[in-house]
């Protein structure tokens, strides 16, 4: 796998999304509002990430610039996280931690690659 080392993501799930709106409508706030995750991963890292949860040796995955393959400068995401402080106070919204996101979203996945790795790897 070739991924992004310098190109970024705070990943969240649409249920964070929606928990937060219907707080805020719950407590009848107005106003603007952040919502991210706690930190900032890499591509790279994140498909790291998961070589290591189904059983990948990490150096399957090499990290490579996005720039050297054809993103404009513009478009690098180096920061995607946002302070979520206010929305925090008023609702009691925890930032996710990114890995957590991963897991969650492709937990299922990577229990059916492991154990394919695995029937695979027992000669069945």
């Amino acid at each position: 796998v070739r991924a992004f080392d310098d190109h970024r993501f705070s990943p969240l799930r649409v249920a964070h999304v929606i928990d937060a709106v219907l707080a805020l409508i719950g407590a009848g706030a107005s106003g603007i509002y952040h919502l991210s995750g706690a930190g900032d991963v890499s591509y790279a890292d994140a498909a790291r990430f998961l070589a290591r949860r189904i059983g990948v040796p990490e150096d399957r995955v090499e990290a490579v610039h996005a720039l050297e393959h054809g993103l404009d400068a513009t478009d690098l995401t180096p920061f995607t996280s946002l302070g979520a402080r206010r929305l925090s106070q008023l609702t009691g919204f925890v930032p996710p931690e990114p890995f957590d996101v991963v897991q969650e979203v492709y937990g299922r996945e990577i229990d059916a690659v492991r154990g394919l790795i695995a029937v695979h790897e027992g000669g069945s």
